[in-house]
């Protein structure tokens, strides 16, 4: 079942149409798969990761700090990832046991990607992204109250939601707002997960404590272009803590083609 309201705290110009609240959460979707057609993308990205294990009978227990910069590139086609190539130089600090894989891989918050995790020959393999991206998924499905405003000082509509973190009765709510520039394609969108909840199936649950995520984006030729991404989380299980912070900046986005333009020069 699908909840909706329409807040009119300001008046909004004649033709936008508040009560569409169906079709500005639609608007919103697009933001999140990316825009239509084929792209060829590039950029630069950033990830940290603190890792802190526990003393067991065999070990000490630690911490181990990865800091990886670097770029990536690929095409975006239909909203989904095709040939996502990232090429990351890794700084380490410090000890953890020898079985604990911290895999550093890019997953982009916009479009979607088919990619799994990969089998690491029976160690515990932690995806932080994978994590973050399987709720944002949620965002593109999940049933949500909705309330929409015209947002005066901005010039623009504001979308707020309240998406549900699973499908079980009572579950933690995220808060999602996103804003439309003169009520046309989304610019901005802001997700604040529940200050802390547990997410999985069976008796080991995944702990995942003050998320967020934050994506903006700039129009061009009426679609939502990613300019800046970002997402952090602090995640435990087993007695295991994780913090995870990720930072995607796009330098170039251009169509597919040898002499195909840029959508526009990417600003500074």
């Amino acid at each position: 079942m699908w909840l909706w309201m329409a807040v009119a705290l300001a008046a909004a110009p004649e033709g936008v149409d508040l009560d569409d609240v169906f079709g500005w959460e639609d608007r919103a979707h697009k933001m999140l798969t990316g825009p239509m057609g084929c792209w060829d993308v590039a950029g630069d990205v950033k990830m940290s990761i603190a890792l802190f294990q526990p003393p067991t009978m065999f070990s000490t227990g630690g911490r181990k700090d990865v800091l990886s910069e670097g770029a990536f590139s690929g095409r975006l086609v239909e909203g989904v990832w095709r040939d996502l190539r990232v090429d990351l130089e890794e700084t380490e600090d410090g000890e953890s046991a020898d079985k604990i894989v911290i895999d550093v891989g890019v997953h982009p918050l916009f479009g979607l990607t088919s990619e799994s995790p990969n089998d690491a020959g029976g160690a515990t393999e932690i995806t932080p992204a994978n994590l973050v991206r399987s709720l944002v998924e949620r965002e593109l499905g999940a049933t949500a109250t909705s309330g929409v405003r015209w947002d005066d000082e901005r010039n623009g509509l504001v979308l707020e939601q309240k998406v549900p973190i699973t499908d079980a009765p009572r579950s933690p709510e995220s808060d999602v707002v996103t804003f439309f520039p003169d009520a046309g394609a989304a610019t901005q969108m802001d997700v604040v997960f529940p200050k802390q909840f547990k997410i999985g199936d069976g008796w080991v649950k995944l702990r995942t404590s003050n998320g967020q995520l934050h994506l903006r984006a700039r129009v061009v030729d009426g679609q939502s272009i990613p300019s800046v991404e970002s997402m952090s989380a602090v995640f435990g299980v087993l007695g295991y803590t994780l913090g995870f912070e990720q930072r995607l900046v796009y330098t170039s986005f251009k169509r597919c083609g040898p002499s195909a333009p840029e959508a526009d020069p990417m600003p500074e």
